[in-house]
């Protein structure tokens, strides 16, 4: 109902769901743009979306057999999912949150972002405990300016990757083979060969590289 009054209100907006779920045929009346876990959704489920027309996002969950932003998962984890995200043709990232910083430092519900100015309830007099989530990839700096975690920069690398991609796909796709001569040609076919994601990289969902040398 939701999703036909803006589609009603504002026809030129574009919907998202995002869906825990195996099922996306419930949804494909009412969205442009489908949000699945990264583990439920099948490959070829995302080409097909794709065919008919649709963007297909993905979110993390937190399994540790799949990809994700923890801080006690390994460091590739955060970089590889912008490597999967070009191999399966997902053109954006959902993420929920990325300071939720109130709930640890005052006890208050989770949606009320507050920051407490009480040195003694901050790090390191207050240790982070359990906050390795991926809902904490920002972390409270001095006079409340945001600090980069490790993990947000991993993840950073993995989007300049993506974009590498992006431009060379851009520039072979601009070019008219008929106007290159033999060498160019040559060239260019080498060069669409690095778009591809290995398998050595990139296997499935759940079985990709972990050692960080392996994107050197």
């Amino acid at each position: 109902v939701v999703h036909a009054k803006v589609k009603e209100l504002a026809p030129g907006l574009r919907r998202t769901f995002a869906m825990n779920t195996l099922s996306v045929e419930a949804f494909r009346d009412h969205v442009e743009i489908f949000i699945p876990v990264i583990e439920r959704i099948k490959p070829e489920t995302i080409q097909d979306l794709q065919r008919d027309g649709f963007d297909v996002w993905w979110y993390t969950m937190g399994y540790a057999q799949w990809p994700d932003y923890h801080a006690n998962q390994d460091s590739v984890d955060h970089r590889i999912i912008m490597w999967m995200s070009w191999k399966y043709g997902v053109t954006g990232i959902l993420r929920w949150a990325l300071n939720r910083w109130g709930a640890f430092y005052s006890n208050k519900p989770w949606c009320e972002f507050t920051v407490t100015d009480d040195p003694a309830k901050r790090w390191p007099n207050t240790p982070w405990k359990t906050t390795n989530s991926s809902t904490y990839l920002f972390y409270p700096g001095p006079n409340g300016n945001p600090w980069a975690s490790i993990r947000m920069e991993n993840h950073r690398d993995g989007v300049e990757d993506y974009e590498y991609f992006v431009l060379l796909k851009r520039l072979i796709d601009g070019l008219k083979e008929e106007d290159l001569n033999d060498a160019a040609r040559k060239e260019i076919k080498e060069a669409r060969t690095l778009l591809e994601i290995p398998k050595e990289i990139v296997q499935s969902r759940s079985d990709y590289a972990r050692k960080p040398e392996t994107f050197d």
